[in-house]
């Protein structure tokens, strides 16, 4: 059995789950698109760029799901970069979904701080800068 996948929406990231709560993909949505309001002054400037393990690393420290998973004491303990590993894993379809959306774009890549090899990195669109 084929498993199709929810082809997103701009109402995804508004998405509602009984009783009137934000689904966690939605809030998962939302903080994305909040990092670009936590970018510095300089990196808003110039064109809202970042990378994904960068904006994972936001995430571990404020989307409350992830706060909540990693300080459930049933997780087992993990080093910090794994986390940001896990995360990152688990965001990049999401950065695809609002790059259909058309509020983030890829930017081009950069040389990754670890390793020899290019990364991608990403940007916020206009209409991504007014959803922030």
């Amino acid at each position: 059995m084929l498993h199709r996948l929810k082809i997103p929406t701009i109402y995804s990231i508004f998405e509602k789950a009984e009783g009137g709560a934000y689904t966690r993909l939605a809030l998962l949505y939302q903080d994305i698109l909040k990092y670009y309001i936590h970018l510095d002054r300089h990196e808003q400037e110039n064109d809202g760029s970042f990378k994904d393990r960068k904006l994972a690393n936001w995430l571990l420290n404020h989307n409350h799901h992830w706060i909540n998973h990693y300080k459930d004491l049933s997780t087992p303990k993990t080093k910090n970069d794994a986390r940001v590993d896990f995360i990152v894993d688990n965001i990049k379809d999401k950065i695809i979904h609002l790059i259909k959306l058309g509020v983030l774009e890829e930017g081009g890549t950069t040389r990754a701080e670890k390793g020899r090899f290019d990364i991608p990195v990403y940007r916020y669109t206009r209409d991504g800068r007014l959803l922030a």
